[in-house]
């Protein structure tokens, strides 16, 4: 959406204002409407300790079925709520009803700028900064509650204009110029996504167990629509406007619920419509972002058999390049996530001869985290059987209090052999730094505690 001229959004944003949104002082009738239209909404259900999503996200679309243009406008309204607009800017039913998406949002737009030049309203923080009482728990509820509005919707309401709705709506707001309201739209969305994978989830399982053949093929038209609608409607064009947002936080919110969905369904987030997004988001100026962008990787390149493996191989020969570069990324959180597709990568047998000695050089870097993960890189393909024996607890080869493996100082000393056959081979100008090497196997391989080993072999 274009930027309007200041002259243009103070035009824009009376007209929207006086006919719309009444930004004038309350007039009788005024402040009741409002309160009504809060006690309607979900939000105040939200602001409790242990909120009961099901029961608001059924009450809602109980709303939707008798009347979708207020449901619709009571949900836009909790979007206000949450992203901090002014209480007195609403969206009601007569706003949203035979019109069109983008116009309405147009014209909140010119509303609230009009307040911000007025009022000197700041926009440009993050979603639910307000400080009022039972807004943390509001922030912590929301997306929760639309991943409810989508996976526990009847399929045919949601086949039959919910989904489209919702779509329409969450999109143009997520276009919105303003942060807080587009940041807002865009978690929205990615969780509408969310509950709609969930949602086919349990259709495909339905599938499976139905005993009657009409209920069986009912449920696999649905399912098969659903997941067409999920990756050309909504899914793909969040991704297509918001993977690019100026805001690092909405592009990373963009990534981990790509996470999410790929979780859900690898295969289809294997395809080259998503995978896109990830070649240019290894390449994003906020690590925060990066990381989230190899988490997703680091998922979608693990040993899945209900994946096939030329999918993976194609995106391991156009991610490869990228990801082997990100090795030596500046983010040392960065580097360690790349290290760790990389083994990903030589798991499947696809990294070249010529590709290992960048990544085994990382063993000798400055930084702790890129050290553990090319320690364990060498463990698991460089030696000739893997050393790291502490078991895991938050992740592969984090650490633990006692050592898994068996066969006393015998395999002690052959792995002690192999680590100083390693050192002789590779630390030629790093001997300062094999203290580096050492610290990235400590507690992670007990062959290097073992004294009585350790002294018969220097003996």
């Amino acid at each position: 959406m274009s930027a309007a001229s200041p002259q243009d959004a103070r035009q824009s944003g009376r007209a929207f204002a006086l006919e719309d949104v009444d930004l004038s002082p309350p007039r009788p009738g005024a402040a009741a409407r409002r309160r009504a239209l809060r006690e309607l909404a979900p939000h105040p259900s939200l602001r409790a300790k242990q909120p009961d999503l099901r029961r608001v996200a059924g009450a809602w679309h109980e709303r939707f079925e008798r009347d979708p243009p207020a449901a619709l406008a009571e949900a836009m309204s909790l979007m206000l709520v949450v992203a901090d607009a002014p209480s007195h800017v609403e969206v009601g039913r007569e706003e949203i009803q035979d019109r069109e998406p983008a116009d309405v949002v147009q014209q909140l737009v010119a509303a609230l700028a009009l307040e911000a030049s007025e009022k000197g309203a700041d926009f440009t923080q993050h979603w639910l900064v307000s400080r009022e009482r039972g807004a943390q728990r509001v922030r912590e509820s929301y997306p929760a509650l639309w991943r409810e509005l989508t996976q526990t919707a009847p399929h045919r309401m949601l086949l039959d204009g919910l989904l489209q709705m919702l779509r329409d709506w969450t999109l143009a707001l997520s276009e919105c110029q303003f942060r807080s309201l587009r940041h807002v739209a865009t978690v929205a969305a990615l969780n509408i996504v969310d509950g709609l994978g969930s949602a086919c989830q349990a259709l495909q399982e339905l599938c499976d167990t139905a005993d009657v053949q009409i209920r069986d093929a009912e449920a696999q038209g649905a399912n098969d629509r659903r997941s067409t609608l999920v990756a050309e409607l909504l899914g793909v064009a969040l991704l297509s406007r918001r993977a690019k947002d100026v805001d690092p936080e909405i592009r990373r919110s963009c990534f981990e619920a790509m996470r999410r969905w790929a979780g859900v369904d690898a295969a289809t987030f294997l395809e080259q419509q998503w995978t896109r997004y990830l070649h240019f988001g290894m390449g994003d100026r906020d690590p925060k972002v990066r990381s989230a962008v190899f988490a997703v990787l680091h998922d979608l390149l693990r040993d899945d058999p209900n994946v096939p493996a030329q999918i993976v191989a194609a995106l391991i020969e156009h991610s490869k390049p990228k990801i082997l570069a990100r090795c030596h990324d500046v983010d040392p959180a960065v580097g360690a996530a790349a290290v760790r597709c990389v083994s990903s990568i030589a798991a499947r047998e696809m990294l070249a001869e010529s590709e290992y000695d960048p990544v085994i050089d990382l063993v000798w870097d400055s930084d702790a985290q890129r050290r553990v993960e090319a320690a364990a890189f060498i463990s698991r393909f460089v030696l000739t059987e893997d050393i790291l024996d502490y078991p895991t607890k938050n992740g592969p080869h984090s650490g633990g209090l006692m050592p898994t493996g068996a066969g006393g100082g015998a395999v002690a000393r052959r792995r002690v052999t192999m680590l100083l056959q390693f050192l002789v081979e590779y630390s030629e100008g790093h001997f300062r730094l094999v203290d580096r090497f050492a610290a990235a196997l400590w507690r992670r391989a007990s062959c290097i505690e073992d004294w009585e080993a350790m002294a018969g072999l220097m003996l």
